[in-house]
């Protein structure tokens, strides 16, 4: 699966400042996210019925604005809680295209964003997701649409395609994002993943367990520990 990053045309995007006597302002981005049936600029379709089941999936965490996003696009398909900048309000149709509504955090980036607002940067919108492209441009039925960035909105056509679609991703069975092909790339990044994230009692035996699953992954026929 790759990193898909779709970026629709900053100059429909809207800024708009609410303040209020005695108030701290709130600060809302509103355009469009992510098209339906029609070729975009990276040369991409999405079918009508794959973008309505994401957004469908992605609906109960906008009625509570718990579907985050961050300031550019990061090194991973997660969503890093300390790069959070945003929060995805809403997601309404409007003909073939969906158009969102983004409130700006109260985080570290959040405030680099009002910073631009108030010096009115332009800025845009980008949708992440993983899936797969056919060879006809179609997005493939693995698609997975993971939440909309706010990016720098340079002029329309003058985008470069990120290096981030050059890498490989694979979702296990458990729902864990691995990079790479090879089980040996996907055994490496679990690994990593043990290890970021150590339980505080039986450390030692947690971390036998994260090896020996590493290495009967890569060698099945290996001696156990």
């Amino acid at each position: 699966m790759q990193l898909l990053i779709e970026r629709m045309n900053p100059d429909n995007f809207k800024q708009l400042i609410e303040e209020a006597e005695g108030k701290p302002k709130i600060y809302w981005l509103n355009g469009p996210i992510i098209m339906e049936e029609e070729k975009n600029n990276n040369g991409r379709i999405y079918r009508h019925n794959i973008v309505e089941r994401e957004v469908q999936k992605l609906m109960p965490k906008i009625k509570i604005n718990k579907l985050a996003g961050e300031l550019n696009h990061p090194q991973s398909p997660e969503i890093n809680p300390e790069r959070i900048s945003h929060y995805i309000t809403a997601l309404e149709k409007d003909g073939n295209i969906w158009m969102g509504r983004v409130k700006v955090a109260s985080t570290p980036l959040g405030g680099v964003v009002k910073n631009l607002m108030d010096d009115k940067y332009p800025l845009g919108m980008s949708t992440r997701g993983l899936g797969t492209v056919g060879s006809d441009g179609y997005v493939m039925e693995d698609f997975r649409m993971i939440t909309a960035d706010i990016i720098d909105a340079p002029s329309i056509g003058k985008y470069m395609d990120p290096i981030l679609e050059s890498i490989r991703y694979k979702m296990l069975d458990d729902g864990t994002i691995v990079k790479g092909d090879s089980k040996t790339e996907q055994a490496v990044e679990v690994l990593e993943k043990k290890i970021e994230t150590l339980p505080k009692v039986d450390v030692e035996k947690y971390l036998v367990g994260a090896i020996q699953e590493f290495i009967n992954t890569i060698a099945p026929n290996s001696n156990k520990l």
